[in-house]
């Protein structure tokens, strides 16, 4: 009877504790991503790439976000380069966001985000020599996070990278427009 009673007890606090987790927003985040990254700007191509974030709570429903990415594609090319050759670049962004959340089912909630992110850029110009002045932007973004077990969650997002500057080299100074569409897919674990 005893033994009863304690597998009762254990299995009405698992099932309190696992709704009570479901109903934080409140948790520290670290995860991975991949994306899918389009250049509205002066990038003629696509491309795809990964990256790592965490989120540390500030409140229930605002938190500060930091990220990582990175994205190579030796086929992209810049065509505001005026006419010069380039046959590839490669960012990798360091970020942080301003996070704002709501819940929207048990399991589900989306976000809105906002911050700045500091890009080293490498910009391969066929032995020109490039440099890009400008490597501060700022980024808007949405997304939606769903719980898929207790402390691990699955998201979407889009986010949006503002990034302007000057690129230069030999014999050519031009503007540039590296802005980016990224639509991003990944998992977080929640601690």
């Amino acid at each position: 009877m005893k033994k009863a009673i304690v597998v009762i007890v254990a299995a009405v606090l698992s099932v309190n504790v696992g709704t009570a987790w479901s109903q934080q927003l409140e948790w520290f985040r670290a995860g991975l991503r991949a994306f899918y990254s389009t250049g509205p700007g002066d990038l003629d191509g696509s491309t795809v790439g990964w990256g790592a974030q965490a989120e540390i709570p500030a409140s229930p429903n605002i938190a500060i976000a930091l990220s990582l990415t990175r994205l190579a594609n030796d086929e992209v090319t810049l065509s505001a380069w005026d006419g010069q050759p380039t046959s590839g670049i490669s960012i990798t962004n360091l970020a942080a966001s301003l996070v704002g959340r709501v819940r929207m089912t048990d399991r589900l909630h989306g976000y809105l985000l906002g911050g700045v992110n500091y890009n080293f850029l490498n910009l391969d110009s066929n032995g020109l020599g490039v440099d890009i002045d400008n490597k501060l932007g700022y980024h808007l973004g949405a997304g939606v996070n769903l719980e898929i077990a207790p402390r691990w969650e699955m998201f979407g997002e889009y986010r949006y990278n503002f990034l302007e500057g000057q690129v230069t080299g030999e014999d050519i100074s031009q503007e540039v427009n590296l802005n980016q569409a990224q639509f991003t897919v990944g998992i977080n674990f929640l601690f």
